[in-house]
């Protein structure tokens, strides 16, 4: 075990990172654009030209899909009525306006509300060369392009992994051997991503180039598996061969810090078809995981993608997630291991821990959306600030742009924020969906949008995204525990959507407020809220409780609503104290699957991340109908479950865990909920 600590043991620290002063010349209070009522104006003018689309009768949208043209036959069974008035609206609920336009137009209502098809706008259709190449602010060397992986999803369920009993004993043997015949250890060194391998001859600055892989095979007998992270998001620090075909494998650290080792994200190549690889990530700092009940790694096979299409699905025998031999000051590291093997010769493949969303992924997404016409007119894309290292910081704007103050000014704020913590990638599938939902032509979003004001900032943490951190900015510090008195000049992402909110809250009443998480050590989706002891009983759990009925994802026996002091400083907290904004919440996705319902036993995927995007737009529309018949009887139905006035949270007390170092929301109770009833 001396040769695998000594190498373990090697400099994981990372050099300081320069920091730059954050941008504080955008005002994050701008006002709604005046032509926009204009550009609405002259496309509806447009539409009424086309045919079909004069006199006064009342215009459909079909609901969004891949191709207008292809979907236009298709589709047509699908269409919904033109949105209805305000006097309709007013007159009613939501739901029974929708329902007698519907009747007018002889159209049936919808069976479900949630679109089920593919995104108009999929993530990769801009190249990434399009897109500015993002700053890293570390001096590191950072390969552009990054990656290019197509978001194709397998055409079948992936099943969690039954963990292998006596696994853990197994591989305590097998580290045992390795102590006791060191010298059939390999111990070699086969990539770093900071310091050049002494064998090159290569000198200076060039040694440590991002296009000069870091081993240089011998020749075409030489089966060493050559490694990759120097890209967007990724962050392996070191490989060493322990065994042909073993290696083990050391993650950086969050920048200016020494833990936070969670996330992955690193290529191999020069594999070999059919024989198995092993691999150990033995620098992790999380004392228990959900590998340990199914989670198994994502990888994205180049040569597999080129001959079926497949993109990110599954892999991996013999995991475990076990506390190994290798100390750190204040705790133990953890090991997770892993046996692939690669169905290709001299393939490239990609393993992660999530699927990866990066910087250029959003900036090329946001691209695609003020690219179409259509969704154009709908959203306003803005920089909020720029982070420590130069990037940008978006902030969108989603409603009917009017050229009227007074029914802009009526309508209600909405604040959704993701990716605080940058290896909980499932926020940003999340906050896709939500966005797709919101800016779709369907009659449901255009009544979010006529009697809202949304304001996203989707990615809280560009930087560390760009790192391949996993929990904090370039300042070392976990940006969702800043937001009591965040520095404008240290966390400036935060300081901005702070001030911004403030101003927001000025101009309307903000009456929502969602952080997007993901969690490491749960099933399910969930939230985490705040118990409204001051106000009206149980209204805090009400939306949630839609959720439930809206989503099959969603564990209403999961969320927890208590307060606690280690929880003071974060966005949900603060919002919630300082705003008065009863429906603060974090929205928590699993790393894992589900534990009840139709998902039950299943991997969740980009598309049950996205749908529950929907879901929570489609939540918004029950949670303020005009017609509250569904939020009186949810509210009944909580009245029966928690009647005493000592209330007892859905999932149990919410425990802090090993909150300095796990990025999650404290671990709750909450079993299998058996039957849904909706």
């Amino acid at each position: 075990m001396e040769g695998r600590t000594e190498a373990a043991g090697r400099r994981l620290e990372t050099d300081d990172t320069e920091e730059e002063e954050a941008s504080s010349g955008y005002d994050s209070s701008e006002s709604l654009d005046e032509g926009a009522a204009e550009a609405e104006a002259q496309q509806a003018a447009r539409a009424a030209a086309a045919p079909g689309g004069g006199g006064g009768a009342a215009r459909r949208e079909s609901v969004p899909g891949p191709q207008d043209a292809e979907a236009s036959g298709a589709a047509a069974s699908q269409r919904r009525p033109s949105p209805p008035s305000s006097a309709a609206v007013n007159g009613g609920g939501w739901r029974q306006a929708v329902d007698r336009e519907a009747q007018a137009s002889k159209a049936s209502p919808p069976a479900s509300r949630i679109p089920t098809i593919a995104s108009p706008h999929p993530l990769h259709q801009h190249e990434p060369q399009e897109s500015e190449q993002p700053k890293s602010g570390t001096g590191y060397s950072l390969s552009w392009p990054p990656p290019f992986h197509t978001s194709a999803m397998p055409p079948f369920p992936e099943l969690l992994n039954d963990l292998k009993e006596g696994i853990v004993s197994q591989l305590a043997l097998h580290d045992q051997r390795r102590l006791t015949f060191p010298s059939a250890v390999h111990n070699r060194v086969v990539f770093d991503s900071i310091e050049p391998n002494p064998a090159s001859k290569s000198k200076g600055k060039d040694a440590a180039q991002p296009v000069k892989q870091y081993w240089e095979l011998s020749g075409p007998e030489d089966d060493t598996l050559i490694f990759e992270s120097r890209f967007e998001s990724g962050n392996l620090r070191r490989a060493i061969q322990i065994y042909p075909s073993e290696y083990d494998l050391i993650l950086r650290p969050d920048i200016n810090t020494r833990g936070h080792t969670q996330w992955y994200y690193f290529s191999v190549s020069n594999v070999r078809r059919g024989r198995k690889y092993k691999f150990n990530l033995i620098n992790l700092v999380k004392p228990d995981s959900v590998y340990n009940q199914g989670l198994r790694p994502l990888i994205y096979s180049e040569a597999e993608q080129s001959a079926s299409g497949l993109g990110w699905h599954r892999t991996g025998v013999d995991i475990a997630y076990y506390q190994n031999n290798i100390k750190r000051k204040g705790g133990a590291y953890y090991t997770l291991t892993f046996t692939v093997t690669f169905p290709h010769d001299n393939d490239t493949c990609y393993l992660a821990h999530c699927y990866p969303y990066t910087y250029t992924d959003l900036q090329n997404y946001l691209a695609s959306l003020e690219a179409d016409p259509r969704v154009a007119s709908r959203i306003r894309r803005r920089v909020l600030c720029k982070t420590l290292a130069g990037n940008n910081c978006d902030l969108l704007t989603v409603t009917s742009f009017s050229s009227d103050p007074e029914a802009m000014k009526s309508r209600k704020g909405i604040l959704i924020t993701a990716r605080v913590h940058p290896g909980e990638t499932q926020a940003s599938w999340m906050l896709k969906g939500f966005v797709d939902y919101l800016t779709g032509p369907t009659l449901d979003a255009k009544i979010l949008r006529d009697n809202f004001v949304f304001k996203i900032v989707p990615m809280l943490n560009p930087d560390g995204v760009i790192n391949g951190n996993y929990r904090c900015s370039l300042s070392g510090q976990d940006l969702n525990r800043q937001w009591l008195d965040p520095s404008r000049t240290v966390h400036p992402t935060i300081y901005y959507t702070k001030m911004m909110l403030k101003r927001f809250a000025e101009d309307r009443e903000v009456v929502m407020y969602s952080d997007l998480h993901g969690h490491s050590r749960k099933k399910n989706i969930f939230v985490y809220g705040c118990d409204n002891k001051q106000g009206d009983r149980l209204k805090e759990r009400v939306f949630p409780r839609l959720l439930w009925k809206n989503s099959e994802s969603f564990s209403f026996s999961d969320c927890n609503f208590k307060v606690q002091r280690c929880k003071e400083s974060t966005g949900r907290v603060v919002v919630w104290r300082e705003f008065g904004i009863i429906n603060s919440f974090t929205l928590e996705a699993s790393f894992a699957g589900a534990n009840f319902g139709v998902k039950s036993g299943l991997h969740m995927t980009v598309d049950d991340f996205q749908s529950m995007g929907h879901s929570f737009c489609d939540s918004i529309l029950d949670y303020f109908d005009p017609d509250q018949i569904k939020t009186d009887a949810i509210l009944r139905e909580l009245v029966v479950l928690y009647p005493d006035s000592v209330q007892q949270d859905a999932g149990g007390a919410e425990s802090s865990g090993d909150d300095s170092s796990s990025g999650d929301e404290g671990i709750s109770g909450g079993g299998r909920r058996g039957e849904r009833k909706k």
